[in-house]
């Protein structure tokens, strides 16, 4: 491998310039990464980890480019940012229960108010409506039924046409399933998760009178699906 004069590999520049996609994935990362510096070097190495980890940058390209979008159970907003980067014409806001996130998450947000966070749980969601709403890497923390309220509630805060986007983890392979159900049991301190089926989840938005597409987003050992589910127009 070969060095330019400024320090850079020369094989990792053509390998971006040949793919313009992972070199903006890369500045965006690095950009979001940097916007949390507020919150000290551990809260940074874990924005970075869950990059690395979770295919977040490749999710938030699935979205519209432009309207309102809530980010259900935002945490500390990484999700929420990523929207806003990627989408100069969008409104977002992240809601989650936990009042602690939420303050560090406004810790992070641009001055441009098109970032916005609030505490607030699916009984209470923010005033809509909402062209988007989306639902990253939670449901699999939630007991079966209160899945279904959560989903029921978001598809009744959309218009007609309006999409909910729910990303996950599906079980099958069962050995990419099996180790990440593993990392996150003992990650979230051995709490029971919650995990669907592609046919279930499919079935479930169905019913919720959505029209369905799924996306492969598996990548390494981790199973990542997204649903795209759009709540049919009006006859």
């Amino acid at each position: 491998m070969t060095m330019s004069s400024n320090g850079a590999s020369e094989t990792g520049v053509t390998s971006i310039a040949a793919n313009p996609r992972r070199g903006e994935s890369l500045a965006l990362a690095r950009k979001l990464i940097a916007a949390y510096a507020p919150l000290g070097r551990r809260t940074q190495l874990y924005v970075a980890l869950r990059l690395l980890t979770a295919p977040l940058i490749r999710t938030a390209r699935l979205f519209p480019p432009g309207g309102r979008v809530l980010d259900l159970g935002c945490g500390h907003g990484i999700f929420a940012h990523l929207l806003h980067e990627t989408g100069p014409e969008r409104q977002v806001v992240g809601v989650d229960l936990m009042a602690n996130r939420i303050e560090a998450a406004r810790r992070t947000a641009p001055a441009d108010g098109r970032l916005s966070f609030a505490v607030g749980d699916a009984r209470a969601f923010p005033e809509g409506p909402f062209d988007v709403i989306a639902c990253i890497d939670l449901l699999h923390h939630m007991p079966w039924e209160a899945q279904v309220q959560l989903l029921r509630l978001a598809v009744d805060a959309l218009p007609p046409g309006g999409t909910l986007i729910v990303k996950d983890l599906e079980r099958r392979p069962y050995w990419k399933f099996a180790y990440h159900y593993v990392q996150d049991w003992i990650m979230y301190r051995f709490q029971p998760l919650f995990f669907r089926s592609r046919e279930d989840m499919t079935g479930l938005l169905e019913g919720l009178g959505l029209e369905v597409t799924m996306q492969s987003l598996a990548a390494g050992p981790y199973p990542h699906i997204a649903y795209l589910a759009r709540r049919k127009r009006a006859a």
